[in-house]
């Protein structure tokens, strides 16, 4: 894209190619570089479930250009080159999906994807550099022992867009790492991943429920969640 290789229909159309201009997801703007990525509601919508939201808008709204932005958020200590990349191609892939086979992915499964992307190129880069290991945050992500004497729940959830279902999911461990209680449940539909996320709290709550146990220190990935449980 940084080299003007992308082809989005405003690259296309002087070279003859026979297509309107609208964005393929859209069909309301221009198809140009700057709205595959960051403009359209589509893309928008990968980004605003990220980490980076908070001050990617921000930087949307200044911005001289796609370039200049780009070159910002790769350069970014509080980004990173890695994160974004991969980010930045789940958002052409989503593109890509609605394209060729007429159908959006979910922002569930795209973060998904990004994360399970991520984790394993950080994890094949820690192999390969014996010597300079690469130590990232997502590297070092390890399960923390809850307070003695309190459970600890985490919770999570998947989306499988193929079957229409996504799957929640809920493990309790004791203080010392010991598993006590696992549940899982698969449920029809595919929604955002807010949303799944906030069902899958709802029903591990539910679930706790049953059991007269001691306190619950209840975990889970969604920032969303937190911020509204909050």
């Amino acid at each position: 894209a940084l080299r003007g290789c992308l082809p989005v229909k405003e690259r296309l159309i002087p070279r003859g190619v026979q297509c309107d201009s609208k964005c393929i997801c859209c069909d309301v703007n221009g198809e140009n570089e700057w709205h595959c990525f960051f403009g359209c509601k589509a893309a928008q919508e990968v980004w605003i479930e990220s980490e980076f939201w908070e001050r990617l808008h921000q930087q949307i709204e200044t911005a001289a250009g796609f370039k200049q932005l780009v070159f910002f958020l790769i350069e970014s200590q509080y980004y990173g080159a890695s994160s974004y990349v991969t980010m930045d191609d789940l958002v052409a892939s989503r593109r890509n999906q609605m394209c060729w086979n007429d159908k959006i992915p979910s922002v569930f499964e795209v973060r998904r994807r990004a994360r399970d992307a991520l984790e394993d190129w950080l994890k094949v880069r820690g192999m390969g550099a014996r010597q300079q290991p690469i130590v990232t945050h997502e590297a070092e992500r390890k399960w923390c022992k809850p307070r003695p004497g309190t459970l600890k729940c985490n919770i999570d959830a998947a989306c499988f867009v193929n079957a229409n279902q996504y799957c929640i999911g809920a493990c309790i461990r004791d203080a010392e790492g010991g598993f006590l209680k696992a549940l899982t449940k698969t449920i029809e539909g595919q929604p955002e991943i807010r949303e799944a996320e906030a069902i899958a709290m709802l029903e591990r709550l539910k679930w706790l429920q049953h059991y007269s146990m001691q306190r619950f220190h209840i975990e889970t990935d969604c920032i969303q969640v937190v911020q509204g449980i909050e």
